[in-house]
């Protein structure tokens, strides 16, 4: 058991210095010569938006797919590697609620397509379920798609100064940005924490000892994390900080910028159509 939770404590410090990669590599992909990395951050925002909330209320999995295939296009014309994007989207959160979706088939009723007996139990799998699973899958998978590819293509302080200028609450973009860039200091301390920990440990300890030194190691932790955010506090106050964050880069909305969200919206029009059946399609593609 011992062993084994050491070997949890190796496989948590991994993790966090993939996190630190994946952060620096994400930096580096907002600083890429792409389409998206062109465009102003507040038209991104626009369109990003409306797209998330048109696959929100689309129930065809063909114009859902239709969105997917817009998300990874962006993705690609934005020099976003195709396997890193998949992945990046694909692996947690739609995993996740593909999952959680898995007993739609079973439990909603409809037409049936096929029945399994398992026990002398006989169980039913209706067309319905089915539908609304992939649908839920792929709504979830368009919005995870959609939201990364903004956050990939945009560096933190640009899409900071993007809400601001958007008139988001001041409290919301503050708290945000403080946040984000706290928790990965945060991450930092209790990884060099957790490497000392390891570093004193000259043979196996007990689930007991782990217990109390992970304890431990969570209440310094937030101390010290009360105490540094007490001391940032008192240093931005010094500075004559007065609840928001000045950015030297100014946004301007450029023609392009104009038309790429025109265009963008626009292409939301026939999707929206074919939902309400104005405009037709195959009849093997009506799902």
């Amino acid at each position: 058991m011992a062993m084994g939770l050491r070997r949890m404590v190796h496989l948590s410090v991994r993790e966090v210095l993939q996190k630190f990669r994946d952060v620096m590599f994400q930096d580096r992909i907002a600083r890429r010569e792409g389409l998206l990395q062109s465009i102003d951050p507040r038209a991104k925002i626009v369109v990003i938006v409306a797209l998330i909330f048109t696959a929100v209320f689309l129930k065809k999995i063909v114009t859902l797919v239709a969105i997917l295939f817009l998300a990874v296009l962006l993705a690609m014309l934005s020099k976003i590697s195709l396997r890193f994007f998949l992945l990046r989207t694909f692996v947690f959160i739609p995993l996740f609620s593909a999952v959680i979706a898995i007993p739609l088939p079973f439990i909603v009723g409809g037409e049936t397509i096929t029945s399994i007996a398992l026990g002398g139990i006989l169980i039913r799998v209706s067309r319905e379920g089915l539908l609304q699973m992939v649908q839920f899958i792929l709504r979830v998978w368009v919005c995870v798609s959609l939201s990364v590819l903004l956050v990939l293509t945009t560096t933190w302080p640009k899409l900071m100064h993007a809400l601001a200028r958007m008139r988001v609450p001041r409290v919301f973009v503050l708290i945000a940005d403080m946040t984000y860039r706290y928790l990965f200091y945060f991450a930092d301390m209790l990884y060099k924490m957790l490497l000392a920990r390891e570093s004193r440990l000259t043979g196996p300890i007990g689930m007991m000892d782990t217990m109390k030194t992970g304890a431990s190691a969570v209440g310094a932790l937030l101390v010290r994390a009360y105490e540094h955010g007490e001391r940032v506090y008192l240093a931005m106050k010094s500075r004559g900080f007065c609840g928001s964050i000045e950015i030297l880069d100014n946004l301007t909305l450029r023609p392009r910028d104009i038309t790429f969200m025109i265009l963008l919206i626009l292409s939301i029009i026939p999707l929206i159509l074919v939902e309400v059946h104005a405009l037709p399609l195959p009849s093997h593609l009506l799902i």
